[in-house]
């Protein structure tokens, strides 16, 4: 489903975040 996309996209963009923020 197309929520199920999203919350997918959500969790990479997220995971990006957390990496920028360790550095």
């Amino acid at each position: 489903e197309e929520i199920t996309l999203l919350k997918g996209k959500v969790a990479s963009l997220e995971e990006e975040l957390s990496k920028s923020r360790h550095e």
